[in-house]
């Protein structure tokens, strides 16, 4: 099934779909369930959704982008493993691959909203942390729980909004259905 023969809007819930099972995959079912999650995910990402390479390229640069700088936080000890190791979890990395798939398609409506791109980030990024430590018990925020959040919002702020600068300045202004 080529990208092109499905509606735009039914690859935009498609995404919109397969990240919200992915994310509870990686959070509640760790790193088995997030491994065969990505794959499936990816799979069908580039199957279904878009096989631009140049889309493929700004996922994989996002993934390392997110991966280092969780790597960074339990580096640091903002977000902490319970087993005390220090490399990013196979379920997090998982994570960082599949949350870029979300840039040019279903979260695309935030491209050129450069304000609320940053709101949403600084909102929604420390609020998906926070409910993963809870669901997942593998890995918690450094206490004082107040200064990791605005620590992950300030982060998270930035890093949506340079992700939606790199999607337009990269992969143009054409709607959220690359091919």
């Amino acid at each position: 099934m080529k990208p092109s023969t499905l509606s735009p809007q039914f690859k935009l819930l498609l995404n919109a779909g397969l990240f919200q099972v992915g994310w509870f995959a990686c959070i509640v079912g760790g790193d088995i369930w997030s491994s065969a999650a990505l794959i499936v995910i990816l799979l069908i990402h580039f199957l279904v959704i878009s096989r631009d390479k140049r889309e493929w390229l700004m996922i994989m640069s996002f993934a390392a982008i997110g991966i280092s700088l969780d790597s960074l936080l339990i580096h640091w000890q903002i977000l902490i493993r319970n087993d005390d190791a220090n490399l990013i979890p196979l379920w997090l990395a998982a994570l960082w691959l599949i949350f870029p798939t979300t840039i040019h398609h279903c979260l695309s409506w935030l491209r050129d909203r450069w304000l609320l791109a940053l709101i949403c980030g600084a909102v929604a990024g420390p609020l998906s942390y926070y409910a993963g430590a809870n669901l997942s018990h593998q890995l918690n925020l450094a206490s004082p729980q107040w200064q990791t959040l605005l620590t992950l919002s300030l982060l998270w702020g930035c890093l949506l909004s340079f992700m939606f600068w790199v999607d337009r300045h990269y992969l143009g202004t054409e709607t959220g259905i690359a091919s």
